[in-house]
């Protein structure tokens, strides 16, 4: 995917499971006020495993979009041909939901060790692995992945140098 394209559209069924072999994603949506916010970042080592997981798993309409925000390398596959080969071997759909269980464990873990530092504490182990969330651009989703406020984030970003 090049910069800014979109993997999953919020509001359509997610067709791809992607495996990210490099680059930066992020899942975001609209909340009950419409407001934008970030579910999620995807980015190796971690989360390596990219698709809108309940609506993949489900057949249903997207609560997320998943978009670029780097350029980035993935190997998918869609959701009918996943079908097809837990068709012909049923074996590959209990593989299938581990690496979906095991995916939404890793970042409910991940999320909620972030926020088990301080906003600065925050700030600093994201900015140490993954720079490109600080880019103007992505700001707004940084804001709402970690729940400081923009002014907040302003000041830290200007007290560590950043």
């Amino acid at each position: 995917l090049k910069r800014g394209q979109v993997f999953s559209e919020e509001f359509s069924i997610c067709k791809r499971l992607g495996y990210l072999v490099f680059g930066e994603l992020s899942a975001f949506g609209s909340d009950i006020n419409g407001k934008k916010t970030t579910s999620q970042f995807f980015y190796r080592p971690g989360n390596r495993v990219v698709t809108s997981f309940t609506s993949f798993n489900s057949e249903i309409s997207s609560i997320e979009s998943i978009k670029a925000l780097s350029s980035c390398v993935l190997l998918f596959i869609t959701f009918d041909d996943l079908k097809a080969v837990c068709h012909v071997e049923p074996c590959f759909h209990e593989i299938a939901r581990k690496i979906g269980g095991r995916q939404l464990m890793i970042s409910a873990i991940q999320i909620a060790a972030l926020k088990q530092l301080d906003a600065t504490e925050q700030i600093e182990a994201l900015n140490n692995d993954h720079k490109i969330f600080f880019n103007v651009p992505f700001r707004s989703q940084l804001v709402s992945y970690t729940g400081i406020g923009r002014s907040n984030l302003i000041s830290i970003l200007k007290a560590l140098g950043i």
